[in-house]
């Protein structure tokens, strides 16, 4: 490890970097007992050996050998808070929104992370509920429904925590078990696998044994190893009987079509046809986006363009343009009983954006609350390739390979 170190170290003081060693913590574990005896240093700076019982605070958890997890500073500084939103001169469903905003998530990273007993997570949700039923002018015998039930049913939203660490214990085990990196996949898998032969008299593991075990099914044996996947295991024993149908399961991906509906078979599916022409129109235009709506009946021809900015007059001018174009195709899906809209996204060249592209864009189905980004995703694009094109026209040097997947899917050859 020294050595290790010591090649850091080096690296760091090529760059101009410099350690805190005060910051830093070594554990050495032999036998399941902390040594003191081994010194390790970084860029000559002595780093602190933790003993038995010792803790390091990782991003407000405590961690160490045979320590309690439980952040006590962070649950005193929650019912803190608490008790001051309580006493403010907010309107009731401010309190509320407040405690869900500010309060509760403070405890997410930790239910996440942490190991943490649940008479602790129990004090701060009888503090919450106590509260709830304060700022519902309620008595404290009334039923706690009202605390957990979701706003829009008249309640205040607040889960209890005890609940929400069970579903942090099976997120946890979910994104170990499912993650995009290989090796991180493999070793979980194979820890998984481990667990569960200690429980199960199984000479060949599947993986539907390994989702009997997470789900908490009955084992022949009894292991009283701790790990995240006995944790995932417990919590969805307890959750199975608050939420209905909570059970591990595994899909093979050849069976996908039986989970996925397929585009344009479902009853109320939407179809999104890019550059193509539209079936039984008999018409060879290709607008840039058709979305068909085979319940409602509707359908929105939008087409893509990017005028050079010769004022606003030119990207009003292309507006009218594509809409003049499309305007037999449209007529076209009328007669089908289709109600049309028809419209474009005009940018220009330079990156000037139409205010009209707002109603286009809401015609796609883009939310109100995602316009904003999706404009400047469209103009830095615009910008973007208009620069590689003028830059292209200067060098004689192609600035963008022949094939450039958007990312949609599809593959636009230039």
């Amino acid at each position: 490890m020294q050595e290790i170190l010591d090649l850091v170290g080096r690296a760091a003081s090529w760059l101009g970097m410099e350690f805190n060693a005060r910051k830093c913590a070594t554990l050495h574990v032999k036998t399941r007992k902390a040594r003191k005896d081994t010194d390790t240093y970084i860029q000559e700076q002595p780093i602190p050996t933790f003993d038995h019982g010792d803790t390091y605070q990782h991003l407000g958890v405590p961690t160490g050998l045979y320590v309690e997890q439980t952040p006590e500073d962070t649950f005193k500084k929650m019912i803190q808070d608490l008790k001051a939103v309580e006493a403010s001169l907010l309107t009731p469903w401010q309190k509320l929104d407040a405690i869900r905003t500010f309060i509760l998530p403070q405890a997410q990273f930790t239910l996440l992370t942490s190991n943490i007993k649940k008479s602790a997570l129990e004090k701060i949700d009888k503090e919450i509920k106590r509260a709830s039923k304060n700022i519902f002018n309620l008595p404290r015998r009334a039923s706690p429904e009202v605390v957990f039930i979701p706003a829009s049913q008249g309640g205040a939203n607040l889960p209890p925590l005890s609940d929400l660490a069970d579903i942090g214990s099976v997120v946890r085990a979910f994104k170990m078990i499912t993650c995009p990196d290989r090796t991180v996949r493999e070793i979980a898998e194979a820890s998984l696998r481990q667990t569960a032969a200690a429980v199960l008299e199984q000479k060949e593991l599947t993986f539907q044994h390994l989702c009997s075990y997470l789900s908490g099914d009955q084992t022949p044996k009894y292991s009283r190893a701790a790990t995240i996947w006995s944790a995932a295991r417990s919590a969805a024993r307890r959750l199975s009987s608050k939420l209905t149908g909570l059970r591990w399961s595994w899909s093979e991906a050849k069976f996908w079509s039986l989970t996925i509906p397929m585009p344009g078979r479902a009853p109320d599916c939407t179809i999104l046809r890019i550059e193509k022409t539209v079936p039984g129109s008999n018409s060879r235009e290709k607008p840039d986006l058709v979305v068909l709506d085979e319940k409602r009946k509707r359908a929105s021809i939008i087409d893509i363009a990017c005028p050079f900015e010769n004022r606003y007059e030119a990207l009003e001018a292309k507006r009218e343009e594509k809409i003049r174009k499309y305007s037999p195709l449209a007529d076209v899906l009328k007669t089908n009983g289709y109600q049309v809209d028809v419209d474009a996204v005009v940018v220009g060249a330079l990156g000037t954006w139409d205010a009209y592209n707002d109603r286009a864009l809401a015609l796609l189905g883009i939310p109100a609350t995602k316009r904003n980004t999706m404009k400047k995703l469209i103009v830095s694009d615009v910008i973007r390739w208009s620069r590689d094109i003028y830059v292209e026209h200067v060098s004689r040097a192609r600035q963008y390979k022949e094939d450039v997947v958007i990312s949609l899917g599809t593959v636009a050859s230039h």
